[in-house]
């Protein structure tokens, strides 16, 4: 399976999951939709990492997901002012992922300096509202640093035992307090594993693209209906 395969299964479950987040009100549809929906983010980290081991320009790759984070939040701010509904800095998949990839470029930086940074900005990201938040941020690092698929299938195992459990007795911040759902998101690693190493299909900006206008269409449907 390649990387693109990996990315069009991230898309398909992220659909899945604002479909059923903003659009079903059966009960059981909605925890199928939202549980099929914790597949995307870890293949959206296993992809990031994978990128940034093969890209040639690292700080291109930072500034491309930073505007498109910086676009998307106006947009959510124009929503904001039209609907009085404040979805700002807590929905933006693009700020949660520029977190995780500034996070990776410190602590790659092999300078002790820029590593304290990268734990400083950790410590600062755990006090946001964020989408994922830090957990989302130590889901790349682990998919970045630990080399074996087995290895990398425990530490998210162990990280989401953490962020389900024992996160709210330990983090006063709500956005890192994760329902028993989320441990649908170890299903991400079926397709992982078949994994190829092969690139598959280039349609950069399409992934770029795709989330804003997914999400803004399913929303305008909600909130029309």
């Amino acid at each position: 399976m390649s990387s693109f395969a990996i990315k069009i299964i991230a898309i398909i479950s992220m659909t899945i999951d604002h479909i059923g987040c903003h659009l079903v009100i059966n009960p059981i549809s909605y925890f199928i939709c939202r549980s099929l929906g914790r597949i995307a983010f870890p293949l959206f980290c296993f992809s990031m990492a994978n990128s940034f081991r093969h890209t040639s320009n690292k700080v291109a790759y930072l500034k491309r997901l930073a505007v498109f984070a910086l676009l998307l939040e106006f947009g959510l701010y124009i929503i904001y002012l039209f609907t009085n509904i404040n979805y700002m800095f807590s929905v933006n998949i693009f700020l949660t992922l520029t977190s995780c990839l500034l996070s990776l470029i410190l602590f790659d930086s092999k300078i002790n300096f820029f590593q304290i940074i990268g734990l400083l900005f950790i410590i600062i990201v755990s006090f946001t509202r964020l989408d994922y938040g830090i957990y989302g941020i130590f889901l790349v690092l682990i998919f970045y640093y630990v080399p074996t698929f087995k290895h990398q299938l425990t530490f998210s195992l162990i990280l989401n035992a953490i962020f389900i459990h024992i996160s709210p007795y330990i983090f006063m911040n709500p956005m890192l307090h994760f329902s028993l759902i989320q441990w649908f998101s170890l299903l991400a690693f079926i397709p992982i594993y078949y994994y190829n190493k092969m690139q598959g299909k280039k349609l950069k900006y399409f992934f770029y693209l795709y989330y804003p206008l997914s999400t803004l269409v399913i929303w305008l449907i909600s909130y029309y209906l």
